[in-house]
């Protein structure tokens, strides 16, 4: 089956502002849950990020694109420090930040001096599957409040999701250099498809 990478991108970004707007209303309704504003913001920017992609179409403002990937990079760091809110944990500033500065100094310098897209999706990647592993591990932690089986589902759809991504990256640094998107249809569909089921799990 062949899916359209443009139409995954717009149902991404959909399913992203519905989740956003409803953790919203859920975090005006009720702000005593922690971590709830983290995930509306972490689910906002994923949304703006995949609907930036979309200018990627467009040759005279395709550098509006560019903010695409480090948005939902962002969003699911959100996502990761919002759940360990919510089950009462801190997360160590310089642990979030400092990869995600090395990150988009690096995603730009294979952007603006040496434009490599194996390159860059080596990092998208493995940064999103950080995140993803993380996110994972929290939910999985024993320390936390007894587990349901939900619970173990979104956790397993987040490993699932970050063991694609990883061996998405491993096959970025294997195969020859890519030129194009269209050198990764097939995974690039599953890239966006993941999420979106992810989201709809969790």
């Amino acid at each position: 089956m062949k899916f359209d990478v443009h139409t995954l991108i717009v149902l991404q970004a959909l399913t992203f502002t519905v989740q956003a707007i409803v953790l919203l209303i859920q975090y005006r309704v009720n702000r005593s849950f922690p971590g709830t504003g983290w995930w509306v913001t972490g689910t906002s920017f994923m949304a703006l990020g995949g609907a930036l992609m979309l200018f990627l179409a467009f040759e005279p403002i395709w550098w509006v694109s560019i903010f695409a990937n480090p948005l939902l990079i962002l969003g699911q760091l959100f996502l990761y420090v919002g759940m360990l809110r919510f089950f009462g944990k801190a997360a160590k500033r310089w642990t979030i930040v400092l990869p995600y500065v090395c990150f988009v100094l690096g995603y730009l310098f294979f952007i603006f001096f040496d434009r490599n897209l194996s390159a860059r999706t080596v990092l998208v990647n493995v940064m999103l599957a950080a995140a993803s592993f993380l996110t994972a591990s929290v939910l999985l932690d024993r320390k936390n409040m007894p587990k349901s089986g939900m619970t173990f589902l979104t956790a397993a759809a987040f490993l699932v999701f970050a063991v694609f991504l990883v061996v998405r990256a491993t096959f970025a640094i294997l195969l020859p250099p890519m030129q194009t998107y269209a050198d990764q249809e097939l995974s690039l569909s599953l890239a966006f498809i993941l999420p979106i089921m992810t989201s709809m799990i969790s």
